[in-house]
Parts: structure tokens; sequence; C-alpha cells
């Protein structure tokens, strides 16, 4: 998305950095809602610093993109390609964690050198390992005791109501209790994040605002149409985020840089593409009863399968247990799918 780098503060102290991601906010959607005036702090960030697109990762979602930012490296090197894996050997779905990492984080190597992080709310480090400094996962962790690191940080995480994350269900249930339930949530992160930032003995600081993401993903519409019943709570989500970038700088010293970004853009879905369909459609996959809910019920002779996001894979003998592409089929059958998926159009629908 964006990236912010400013020098702000009151007086010059020892060299420290903080990073303040926007999970899943497009580049364009904010320098939008800065010309209009929705976030006037971040608006002074833009002036006085740099505001700059730039590239996610590929696949471009939140698991792979976030451990390439915490890494430095992309999937083929820190090993996560998704949400969801296969288990080695076999067609059965597994869902990478942050044990799953196959190499050092930024705050491994700063812990080595003797320097102390504080890590709020990074997606893709659940389970949470000790680290010189404090770490609170994010999405996605499902138990907080062993989302945090010290846990002897869990009761004060408790006692202020703390959220991982917002109740995704209840956007389809009662979105009025959604939008109350996405800014709580930011609310409590932002207590957070500004007494740990004032308490101090930190080098690197990162908190990830992961609300956006989810806010998008419910009320994308809401942003454009001015007449949709909740354009002012989209709007009003962005005015609170900006109040804590606020808040962030007011606590920064001079010399201390702020650097904002987001791990992948967003738009809206006019139509999708369901790649095991169109491999199916073409003779590239099977299976062995009309409704499939498992990778495993495949027939034998499917050469090629998906995991999303529109991951494909060869179904190579010796790899998966019904795999029948040979090591030497296997470079012909990629350059043939390839061309064809490339070539391809989704049909207009016919007008009713």
């Amino acid at each position: 998305m964006a990236r912010l780098g400013k020098f702000l503060g009151k007086k010059r102290r020892g060299r420290r950095v903080v990073l303040l991601g926007l999970d899943g906010t497009p580049y364009t959607l904010l320098r939008e809602l800065v010309a209009r005036g929705v976030m006037p702090r971040t608006a002074a960030l833009v002036e006085q610093g740099r505001l700059g697109q730039m590239d996610s990762s590929v696949p471009e979602i939140s698991s792979v993109a976030w451990t390439s930012t915490m890494t430095g490296r992309n999937p083929g090197r820190h090993g996560v390609f998704g949400f969801t894996d296969l288990k080695p050997g076999t067609y059965e779905t597994v869902f990478p964690n942050f044990m799953s990492v196959r190499t050092n984080v930024l705050w491994d190597v700063l812990g080595a050198a003797g320097k102390r992080s504080v890590v709020i709310n990074q997606p893709a480090t659940y389970p949470a390992k000790e680290l010189n400094g404090v770490l609170v996962a994010g999405f996605v962790a499902i138990d907080l005791k062993k989302a945090v690191q010290p846990p002897g940080l869990v009761p004060r995480l408790e006692a202020m109501g703390y959220r991982i994350d917002v109740d995704a269900a209840r956007a389809r249930e009662d979105m009025g209790a959604f939008i109350e339930d996405l800014f709580e949530t930011l609310r409590v992160r932002e207590r957070l994040i500004l007494e740990l930032l004032d308490e101090g003995g930190w080098d690197f600081f990162e908190a990830v605002v992961t609300g956006t993401d989810r806010l998008h993903h419910f009320l994308w519409d809401a942003y454009d149409n001015e007449g949709h019943e909740h354009h002012e709570d989209f709007l009003g989500y962005y005015r609170a985020v900006d109040g804590l970038i606020g808040k962030i700088v007011e606590r920064l010293d001079e010399g201390t840089p702020l650097l904002m970004m987001s791990d992948h853009g967003f738009t809206g879905i006019k139509k999708e593409v369901f790649v095991n369909w169109w491999l199916r459609e073409n003779g590239y996959l099977d299976f062995a009863g009309e409704t499939p809910t498992q990778l495993g019920e495949m027939a034998e002779g499917s050469r090629a399968f998906c995991l999303d996001p529109a991951r494909v894979y060869v179904n190579a003998e010796g790899r998966f247990p019904k795999g029948c592409v040979t090591a030497s089929e296997a470079p012909g059958l990629v350059e043939e799918l390839a061309a064809k998926l490339v070539g391809s159009r989704i049909p207009r629908r016919a007008r009713q």
C-alpha cells in the first residue's frame, strides 16, 4: 500500500522505529481519504513525509504478506503460502501458523543485537514465541493465553477487555452490532498501544489495525455510495484510525521514524472464478462423486488441483497418494495450464 516516513516529536533520543500496519488498506483509498479531509493527521504526515504505492506478495493475502513483512523473504523462503496448506503426502488441509515460519523474523534479529521489540496484533504470529520484548499475536489467534509473550501480560489484557479480532459473524446477523464491535475493538487496541508506547523501554514498536480489513470485507460498497446507510460509519472508522495515528505521532521523539504500511489492497468483486471447477471442466481434475467435499475424493488420473487462493498444484507421482504426473511430464503440464488460464475469458452474463 503506502509508506509514510517522518521524523517527528519532542526531543532527540536514541534511534528507535515505529511501524503501524493498516490491514487491507489500499494506497488509492488512503490517498482519497487524505484528499477529502477525512484523515487530517495522516494528511500532515503525507505533506511532511512520503506516500507511495507498494507491491504486495504473491499471493497477495494477509498470512503470506505479513509473514513476508516480518521475515523480509518471499513465501518460497519463509514457507507460508496461504491460510491453508497440505499435510505432506496427503490431500488433507492444515492451517499454517507461526510455527510454520522457516526463518527468523525481524524481532529475532533485533533481539540477538540486544534490541527490545513490542509487537501488537501482528497477523500470523500465533502461537506467540518468546522474544526480547512483548508480542500480542493477531489473526488467526484463538486463545489469548497462547497469543501473548510474556504470559504475565495476559491478566492485564483480560482486565481491559482486549480483543484479538472482531466477531465477523455479527456482520451477517446484525450489521449495527458488527460496527459497534469494530469501534470497540479499535478503542481497546488503541489503549494497549498507547500504554505500551508510553512505558518505553523499546527499540522497535509495531502495531497492526486489522479492523480496516474487516470493514472492507463487509462494507466496501458503503464507501463510494454516499446514500448507503453505513457510509458515515465507514468514514467514521477511518477518522478513528486517524485519531490513533495522531496520538502515536504526539508520543514520538525527534528522530524516531514512523512507517505505515498495508499488507495488500482491496476492491469490490463483480465475478469470481472457481479454479477447481475450471480444472474439472477442462479435463485436469475429476472426483469420484458428484458432490465432493474434500480433495481426497478426487478420482484417479486427475492431473492438477487448486488450493485457495488460486494455487494450482500438479498431482505429482510420489508426492501425492493419487499422483499420476511424472517428473518428466510436469514442466509441460505447467506450461499448458499457464497458457490456457492466461487465454481464458469470463463469459458475459446474458441480459435478462
